[in-house]
């Protein structure tokens, strides 16, 4: 594969670092365009190390700072709400990956996807907030490429490969810290506790988000909008090890099962979205001629019961509109309170369950409807905490 110039959006984050690593080991990229948010010492070591043409940070001051500091040479800064945007617009590279967390990294997916760009996607919120606009915009813009930056949905793509017809397709979750307790021991859980992740070593919001199973909603929205996948046809199962990441029941009964690598990492689905689906690692599929796989890979059942926002992913896929960006919005404001201390653990399921029955529906929202959804329902969101 030649060199390909690449911008990394939200690369101050646990997603944004571990694809430097990966850059940094493969060097088959030139990294060209970074979004740092505040880490602007981080800013700073990319700049020295790379041959950096454009920078976004979030505050003005350190866009006046970095600006002033290399002043003499053509690095081009941006900042604000608008920054970013520009950012993308202003610079011309091969691949964006975006990892970007919460609704912040929809609009900015939005204008890659416009570029007809390579967009390697890490930001869930872009795919369960815009929905049926995801689908129109890949339609209407068919030579952008969407590669998912995520060990399920990556899997989901190798099991799927050479698979035209299927009876299943599961993605696993580990059950985060939580799977092994009764569901009356939430209301004692503390923010430390939740965000023991039995498995892998995340962002503060994704963890919180995997130990409520709002995560594993996300990634069914996910399924079905990437891969065209039939509602009912997607399964979840969990794997405490987090060793599968994935699972497609073929019509002869047969399994194709995804797994690997034995310590968990983001680094395999990172490699294999920055080199465009070419790499794949040994042996990370296997065909299980028996139905006796749950015992073999000692997957068990989700309890739907004991973490119920886990449903809002088949919710969100029947309603439509704009459910997916109410349910995003009301959760990010409920985690970050409970990350907080203003809310306890069990109260961001009963907020997110009250905000959902509650906000102001719309069955076909334009993107300005989508943006305002998720305006509204913040506010809505903080006024009940």
């Amino acid at each position: 594969m030649a060199i390909k110039t690449l911008t990394i959006l939200g690369v101050s984050g646990s997603i944004g670092k571990q694809t430097i690593e990966v850059v940094k080991k493969e060097k088959k990229w030139t990294l060209e365009g970074i979004s740092v948010g505040n880490n602007i010492n981080f800013a700073k070591e990319l700049i020295e190390e790379f041959p950096i043409k454009y920078v976004y940070t979030k505050e003005k001051c350190d866009y006046e700072n970095l600006k002033y500091l290399y002043k003499n040479t053509s690095i081009k800064f941006f900042y604000g709400d608008e920054g970013l945007l520009d950012l993308i617009k202003s610079s011309d590279n091969d691949i964006y990956v975006n990892a970007i967390g919460g609704f912040a990294g929809v609009l900015p997916s939005i204008e890659v996807i416009k570029k007809e760009k390579i967009l390697c996607l890490a930001n869930k919120e872009t795919v369960v907030c815009l929905g049926e606009l995801f689908k129109e915009l890949k339609s209407k813009y068919k030579n952008s490429v969407i590669i998912p930056i995520d060990s399920e949905h990556v899997g989901v793509e190798k099991c799927l490969n050479g698979v035209k017809n299927y009876k299943e397709v599961i993605i696993t979750a580990s059950g985060g810290p939580f799977f092994d307790i009764k569901r009356s021991e939430f209301i004692n859980a503390k923010a430390s506790e939740a965000l023991k992740h039995p498995s892998w070593n995340m962002g503060r919001k994704i963890t919180i988000d995997s130990s409520t199973m709002i995560n594993k909603a996300f990634e069914i929205i996910e399924a079905y909008y990437l891969f065209d996948i039939p509602i009912n046809k997607i399964k979840i199962l969990v794997d405490r090890t987090s060793y599968v990441h994935a699972i497609v029941k073929k019509n002869n009964d047969e399994y194709r099962v995804n797994f690997g690598p034995k310590i968990p990492t983001m680094k395999v689905p990172i490699s294999y979205a920055l080199n465009l689906r070419e790499f794949t690692a040994e042996n990370d599929y296997i065909d299980v001629e028996t139905t006796y796989f749950l015992e073999k890979f000692n997957l068990k059942r989700m309890n739907f019961k004991k973490f119920p926002l886990i449903n809002f992913g088949k919710k969100v896929l029947r309603k439509k509109g704009n459910f997916g960006v109410a349910f995003n919005a009301c959760s990010e404001i409920a985690v970050e309170s409970f990350l907080q201390g203003k809310i306890n653990y069990i109260d961001i399921e009963k907020i997110v369950v009250k905000i959902m029955n509650s906000f102001h529906y719309l069955k076909k929202p334009s993107l300005e409807e989508i943006v305002k959804t998720d305006k509204e329902v913040r506010s809505l969101t903080s006024k009940l905490i």
